[in-house]
């Protein structure tokens, strides 16, 4: 599903990606081609988390060292250090666009580009859309603008919140959590314990029941 289809108009999104590549270099200087594609995914992500539509119309592709834009990659291929983007208008970033990409350096700037890159492999949306190839297989693949929403958008609520739309969804699907299943969620979504704990525990209660 391209961006445009997903948010219903052809086009859509508050800024364009090469405004963005610009307003991106222009407050974290010099970078790698790597690190300014991985920035550009986080701010559409969190874009798409907090406003529920896209900050800019293109499709990112799940490339194997993470997330690509590729119109912007077809401008910055062969090149090592990316210092400024002639192609894109910082002045054009402004309001709640600008206030994303202000939110997505102050927490990701300080990263290196392998970091960034490592990161987003952990992140269910590029792993959804590699799913079944080889870690070392190319692939044009798109990564889903609503799951990136839904991924992210769980990751900015509170903990009330985020077991409130887990809870939600099971009941959609005619499950019910028991109390101990609600009290890992808890623990899970306040970051005191891993999710992988927490269904290991889950299975371990079920067990014992047999």
């Amino acid at each position: 599903m391209t961006v445009a289809h997903f948010a219903g108009v052809n086009g859509i999104g508050d800024v364009g990606v090469d405004d963005l590549a610009a307003e991106v270099v222009e407050r974290v200087g010099p970078m790698s081609p790597m690190k300014l594609q991985k920035l550009v995914y986080y701010a559409q992500a969190w874009h798409l988390a907090r406003h529920g539509r896209p900050l800019f119309p293109d499709e990112i592709e799940a490339w194997r060292q993470g997330p690509v834009v590729r119109h912007l990659y077809d401008q910055h291929r062969r090149r090592y250090l990316v210092i400024s983007w002639p192609s894109g208008n910082a002045d054009r970033v402004t309001g709640r666009a600008a206030e994303t990409v202000s939110w997505v350096i102050e927490r990701y700037g300080g990263f290196t580009a392998h970091e960034l890159s490592e990161l987003t492999h952990t992140d269910l949306p590029w792993r959804e859309a590699r799913a079944g190839l080889a870690e070392s297989a190319r692939s044009n693949r798109s990564i889903r603008p609503e799951l990136m929403r839904e991924y992210y958008g769980c990751q900015h609520m509170t903990v009330p919140d985020a077991v409130a739309d887990v809870v939600a969804s099971t009941r959609l699907e005619g499950v019910e959590l028991s109390g101990d299943a609600l009290a890992e969620l808890v623990e899970v979504a306040s970051g005191r314990r891993s999710a992988d704990d927490a269904v290991a525990a889950v299975i371990a209660s079920h067990r014992g029941r047999r």
